[in-house]
């Protein structure tokens, strides 16, 4: 994933940002497989504790036992608990919803009132304790718990005779307007005030309704071309601004076609989703959220398959056509690296999550799967070019953020940093450009991109401090150089590709520098220059044919040094270090080290070569004190080094084995992982 998402600072929010087309996305998809005795029902996402709250059920053979699931401490697996029988059941509770910030569910049980079921509600933080939702007509004692919010549950009673909605404080009460008529609620907003299912008080096999304080609406389900039979409204977003359902249409060859529809904002306004040619297809809406993102399921033009789908209104602007997705298409298109198995009969339900969004989906296994996405939201460039050559010359100021793309041509772009806690981001595109960076400020970060051009980049940092610069260099032969002077704690991450490049990187006078380079696939040259300053340095040549140069002088250096199976030329000069560690970890290839370290005091070197390695190490030490080199002895290798003494003092060389002393490899994670220079 290219960097080119660090600007947006941020993961996407899902509060205020329109989404999807999916070319302006970029996404990370986690998916958790459930066991395959596991069956989900509906999710729910509590974001005061960041908790996911999923119900639904474990089967063993005929038995299905009623259950919330909930995220594991390591995000990889569920923790489960039962839900509760009301008292006097005498069959297993079942579970229809969960209200969408997880805290209250709704379903049945039987029980000593009852004669059939009776709606009950539980907590998911107290699943054991359910509640009883009760009836109207103690003759027909039944009565079901369908749809959820924080205090209370919709549903019907006496099976189907009555829509209901509950609440601790006002019990149980009927939904107006269905007399003479079958009707239930089947969801409810996440406030309780309005409630969304179907009657059939005015068609006889039904028609789509919601209750908000007006009393009973019809909703449109009229399509031109088509007589409708049935429709039916089965879920509601938590801000009550979508719903989700279904039409029964018939066409003019009397035909029946089971649409899937949604209807959009304060007007109510009837979308029927269609396929990316804007044909119609058969299926249902299972769930919607807040930015109108329908999941649920359709069949094949030619009934054979069954798939799961995904609509947004934003695909309507996209190449989608304004047709529903195959859930795992779009996950791939999002992100390629992810793994949905066998593929999805069906995404049942889908929830907002601070930046990420939640699904739950049943696979063509027929088993479940839980489904994190987390979004970045590409930006737009603030200052763009053409193809032909372009000049900018642009000051950023403190909080400023831009973005500057540079579409082709050779470009000349000076960037001036002055404010503190500014973002900026370079995309030199194609051409041969030039780029100079000056920075002054405290707490600022710049992300450069290079393409397949030559480009040359001059970066000052000149009274910087806690600067984050990280590169990372295309397929072009790119020249960094970076100067640093009277700096504290800038941290610098280059990673190059295929490009034969030439970096450098001067640090003066600094304290807390970090330096990290990852080299890719070319062969690169690397000058590294530390003077009169503290430094971490970690260096991997795992690619590439490389040549390496490092002069550290007066001041206290950490470095790991790694390379693989490539061969590497590796110079160093050490003068006047202290309390200094330089480590190195050599794979199989043929790298060649010279190494001085000269009037030097408390210098720890370490040197660890893989089996069958043809290196060539020279190691000298001139007038330096208290100097420890240890060989970490793997599998017997043989140790090609020559130490060159000079007058030195309490110099002492050791062999020692793999874990005795932190390896170069282990050095360089450690650094990598307390810094993160390439992100």
């Amino acid at each position: 994933m290219r960097k080119i998402a660090k600007l947006e600072t941020v993961l996407y929010s899902l509060l205020c940002v329109s989404v999807f087309s999916v070319s302006s996305v970029l996404a990370q998809v986690n998916i958790i497989q459930a066991p395959s005795n596991f069956e989900f029902v509906d999710m729910g996402y509590d974001s005061t504790n960041n908790e996911v709250g999923i119900v639904g059920y474990i089967v063993n053979g005929a038995d299905r036992t009623a259950t919330v699931f909930e995220l594991n401490a390591a995000s990889d697996g569920f923790n489960t608990e039962t839900l509760a029988d009301l008292p006097g059941a005498t069959s297993n509770a079942e579970v229809n919803g969960i209200s969408s910030d997880a805290i209250r569910i709704a379903g049945f049980s039987s029980s000593s009132n009852s004669s059939n079921n009776e709606g009950a509600t539980w907590l998911r933080s107290n699943p054991s304790e359910p509640e009883a939702i009760g009836f109207f007509d103690i003759t027909n004692n039944n009565s079901n718990a369908i749809g959820a919010w924080e205090d209370g549950v919709v549903g019907n009673s006496g099976g189907l005779q009555s829509p209901i909605i509950w609440s601790n404080q006002n019990g149980i009460q009927a939904l107006p307007g269905t007399e003479g008529g079958l009707a239930e609620a089947q969801g409810v907003s996440a406030n309780g005030e309005i409630s969304v299912g179907i009657s059939s008080h005015e068609v006889f096999d039904g028609a789509a309704y919601y209750w908000d304080n007006s009393g009973i609406n019809r909703l449109n389900d009229v399509v031109a071309g088509f007589s409708t039979f049935q429709s039916s409204a089965s879920s509601i977003s938590p801000d009550g601004n979508f719903i989700g359902g279904d039409l029964v249409l018939i066409d003019s060859q009397s035909n029946f076609l089971s649409v899937p529809v949604v209807w959009e904002g304060t007007e109510r306004t009837l979308r029927v989703l269609t396929d990316s040619n804007g044909d119609l297809i058969q299926g249902t809406v299972l769930d919607v959220s807040n930015l109108g993102f329908a999941v649920g399921t359709f069949v094949s033009a030619d009934f054979v398959n069954s798939f799961g789908f995904i609509w947004s209104p934003d695909f309507i602007n996209t190449d989608s056509n304004g047709g529903v997705q195959i859930f795992e298409d779009w996950l791939e298109e999002i992100d390629p690296n992810n793994n949905l198995g066998s593929g999805s009969l069906a995404v049942n339900s889908i929830a907002e999550a601070n930046g990420r969004l939640l699904f739950t989906v049943l696979t063509q296994d027929l088993s479940y799967s839980f489904v994190d996405v987390t979004i970045e939201e590409a930006i737009v460039p603030t200052h763009e070019g053409t193809s032909g050559v372009d000049t900018f010359n642009i000051t950023v100021n403190t909080d400023e953020a831009i973005f500057v793309e540079s579409l082709g041509g050779a470009d000349n772009i000076t960037i001036n940093i002055v404010g503190d806690n500014a973002e900026v981001v370079v995309d030199s595109g194609a051409g041969n450009d030039r780029i100079t960076i000056n920075d002054s400020s405290n707490n600022s970060s710049v992300v450069l991109l290079t393409g397949a051009g030559n480009d040359f980049s001059l970066n000052r940092f000149n009274g910087s401090s806690n600067l984050r610069f990280s590169a990372e260099l295309g397929a072009g032969n790119d020249t960094i150089y970076n100067l640093n002077i009277n700096s504290n704690a800038v941290v610098t991450g280059i990673e190059t590709e295929t490009g034969n490049d030439n970096l450098i990187n001067i640090n003066y006078r600094t304290t807390g520098a970090i330096n990290a380079y990852n080299l890719g696939q070319g062969n690169d040259s690397l000058f590294n220059y530390n003077l009169l300053g503290d430094a971490t340095v970690a260096i991997d040549l795992a690619q590439g044919t490389n040549r390496v140069r490092t002069f550290n002088s007066r001041g206290t250096i950490t470095q790991a040094l790694i390379s693989g199976s490539n061969s590497n030329t590796i110079t160093e000069t050490n003068v006047r270090l202290s309390s200094s560690n330089l480590t190195y970890s050599f794979g199989s290839g043929s790298n060649s080290l010279s190494s001085t370290l000269s009037v030097s005091t408390n210098t720890q070197i370490t040197v660890d070569e893989a089996l069958n390695a043809n290196n060539t190490i020279n190691l000298g030490g001139f007038l330096s004190t208290n100097t420890s080199i240890d060989y970490i002895n793997q599998n017997n290798a043989s140790i090609n080094t020559n130490f060159r003494r000079f007058r030195n003092t309490s110099s002492e060389e050791h062999t020692v084995n793999p874990g005795d002393i932190t390896t170069a490899q282990e050095l360089y994670n450690d650094i990598i992982a307390t810094f993160n220079p390439f992100n």
